[in-house]
């Protein structure tokens, strides 16, 4: 648009032998404003064309500018050690210290993740002493029940341990209507007695936040990595990271992105 007002003013001095610069156009400007409006009046289609050109411009460079800051988070989360740092007490699905270990950042509550679990579930199946699956919370804001359920699941591990974490995360997303609140809360504990531990035990554990600061930690190290929707999984073998699954890809996509590390 900055060009646009330039070309209209030139084109208003151009009759005269003298060589104008930015300032003297923008005094020039501020003195004759009519200058532009007459110019714009006279000539309205060129003057629509030149603005829907310099908005398609600058809507390019801002998809380029996203483009390139995602590009940029997404590389350093590969040179992020806190991803493929797994704890000691992770609760862990499968072989631990197996080639390849695949770390999703989950939210219960988040449809995607609900359709991803099964693909999840069958990879693990097929593929058995070669993979570990280490299940990492990231309840989206959005979704006002997934906070508190991904305490629950924590509750349950550390009251009956990796099984029955396990249990209770395949027994939600059976059940969840997911979209935010598809399983009451009222009901978690009960689901946490039916994974395996004390019903009572897991409510006082929800009553108490004992287990808030462990899943804002997660998500905290998930947004850090990169992610930054649901379901995210990171490929991690001993070389570190090796990329990044992105979202609910169906079984077959996922197992070849699986094989190029065997």
């Amino acid at each position: 648009f900055k060009n646009l007002v330039l070309l209209v003013i030139a084109a208003a001095v151009s009759m005269a032998c003298t060589e104008v610069n930015e300032k003297q156009i923008g005094e020039m400007l501020k003195k004759n404003p009519e200058i532009l409006t007459d110019a714009i009046k006279a000539n309205p289609a060129k003057f629509i064309d030149a603005l829907n050109e310099a908005v398609k411009a600058a809507q390019g460079d801002q998809k380029k500018k996203r483009e390139e800051e995602e590009k940029k988070k997404l590389e350093d989360s590969f040179n992020n050690p806190m991803v493929a740092e797994i704890r000691k007490d992770e609760l862990i699905r499968g072989t631990k210290g197996a080639p390849i270990t695949l770390i999703e950042y989950s939210d219960f509550e988040c449809p995607f993740c609900q359709r991803f679990h099964p693909t999840m579930q069958q990879i693990l199946e097929e593929y058995g002493d070669e993979i570990a699956w280490v299940y990492r919370h990231y309840p989206l804001n959005f979704h006002a029940n997934a906070q508190k359920a991904a305490e629950a699941a924590e509750c349950v591990g550390s009251l009956a341990g990796n099984d029955a974490f396990w249990k209770f995360g395949d027994l939600y997303f059976e059940r969840t209507s997911s979209n935010g609140t598809g399983f009451p809360l009222s009901d978690l504990a009960a689901l946490g007695a039916e994974a395996g531990a004390d019903q009572a035990a897991v409510q006082n554990c929800l009553d108490s936040d004992e287990m808030a600061q462990r899943v804002q930690d997660q998500f905290t190290t998930g947004s850090a990595a990169g992610v930054t929707g649901t379901p995210g999984t990171f490929i991690v073998t001993d070389d570190g990271v090796q990329e990044l699954i992105p979202g609910a890809l169906p079984y077959e996509q996922v197992k070849q992105a699986i094989e190029k590390y065997l």
